[in-house]
């Protein structure tokens, strides 16, 4: 199991660094209108319900509450090098 739980947060960390990826970013107007919004850094709960990032929480076992899915978002971003959490820690740039 912990060999699971290992492959599936490398998963997500994967996925969350997708989304903050130049690649992405160009296209995804979405994204995009959530960072201009909040000065250039994303609220992490704003991937949470994503189909991809919502499948590995709850996956992880970071279903029931959101205190859950936000630690869980801040392992992922802890594990990307070209990521780094911001301010209270609840959101990335």
């Amino acid at each position: 199991m912990m060999v699971l739980s290992g492959l599936l947060a490398q998963q997500l960390a994967e996925q969350v660094a997708f989304y903050m990826s130049d690649t992405n970013l160009i296209t995804d107007d979405y994204m995009l209108r959530h960072l201009a919004c909040h000065d250039w850094v994303l609220p992490l709960l704003v991937l949470a319900p994503f189909k991809l990032v919502d499948r590995f929480l709850q996956q992880l076992g970071a279903w029931s509450s959101l205190q859950d899915r936000l630690a869980e978002l801040q392992r992922a971003v802890r594990a990307c090098p070209d990521l780094e959490l911001c301010g209270d820690t609840s959101s990335v740039s």
